[in-house]
Order: structure tokens, then C-alpha cells, then sequence
């Protein structure tokens, strides 16, 4: 779905199901999940195409259209204040996209074991602000990051492009 996002609104999704395809009608297709966000106190669902290492509970800053609170767009993959995580290295492996959206698939190890992850990366500064734009050029120059993952399930984790390590 194309969506102009018109007035646009920030909020917070979390993933509530995960489910094998996203059901187009046309073969498996890819996965999918059901995110749960609030709009001034009115809890709204959305089923959305997914990548294969999406979680449960995982969380995302969303913009959605407050003229049409299902208009929306997700951003980054986030933790909340409260939720304790821990940081390690991450190396990324690949690298698909053009232009404000792309995505990138990292690797990095907790405690001897091996995850792998995809993310979205914008580059444009009308969603992320100055902090975490960093052109992709910049980022494939750079093997290590910065990844931060959740104590109690490591394969929740968000690679920070901003922090990158230098070597």
C-alpha cells in the first residue's frame, strides 16, 4: 500500500502475531505481522509484510496520518526505557535499496551464539532526524556497529548505523 502521509503523527507499534505468509493469495508470499499501536487512547491493529527474523514484542517507531490513523509508515526498530538490553558487535551482509529506503541484513554473536537480522534504514531526515541519518556510502565503508538487543530474547536487537565501530 502506498501511503501519503499527510499530517503526519508518531507513535509506538509493537508486534502481537507473527504468522507464516502474508496471506496474498498468489503463493506463500513472505511473512507477516500484526502490529498493535494506540491512537489517542484507541487501540488500532495493522497486518504488514515482514522479514523472516521478526519478533514477538518487537517495537517500532511508526508514523501514522492523523486524518487516517491506518496511513502509516514504520521507521526504526526501538526499545522501550524500561527494557533492559545489553550491546555487542554486529557486522552487516547485505545491503538492498535506493534512495530514502533501504534494508540491511546484519550478523552479530551474544554470549557464542550466532544471530542474524534485517532492518530498515532511512536516510531521510523528515523521519529520523539529524542523529540517525548517515549516508549508505558511509555505511559500507564501516564493518562494525553498534547492535543493541534485549537481555531476555537477544534475537530482538537493533543495529545503531549512527555508531559505528572504528577499528
Amino acid at each position: 500500500m502506498s501511503c501519503a502521509i499527510k499530517v503526519p503523527r508518531q507513535t509506538i507499534a509493537t508486534v502481537i502475531e507473527l504468522h507464516e505468509n502474508y496471506g496474498t493469495g498468489k503463493g506463500k508470499g513472505p511473512p507477516a505481522a500484526v502490529y498493535e499501536y494506540n491512537v489517542e487512547g484507541k487501540t488500532h491493529t495493522i497486518r504488514r509484510a515482514t522479514d523472516k527474523y521478526c519478533q514477538i514484542g518487537e517495537k517500532f517507531n511508526m508514523v501514522y496520518d492523523s486524518l487516517k490513523e491506518d496511513r502509516v509508515k514504520f521507521l526504526m526498530p526501538v526499545f522501550l526505557s524500561g527494557e533492559k538490553t545489553s550491546h555487542t558487535n554486529g557486522v552487516i551482509i547485505n545491503w538492498e535499496g535506493e534512495g530514502y529506503l533501504s534494508y540491511f541484513t546484519y550478523t552479530y554473536s551474544v554470549e557464542g551464539q550466532m544471530y542474524k537480522r534485517d532492518q530498515k534504514y532511512f536516510t531521510d531526515q523528515k523521519y529520523l532526524g539529524e542523529q540517525r541519518i548517515m549516508a549508505r556510502d558511509t555505511l559500507k565503508k564501516r564493518v562494525l556497529f553498534d547492535v543493541e538487543y534485549l537481555n531476555e530474547n537477544p534475537k530482538r536487537a537493533v543495529l545503531h548505523p549512527e555508531k559505528p565501530i572504528l577499528q
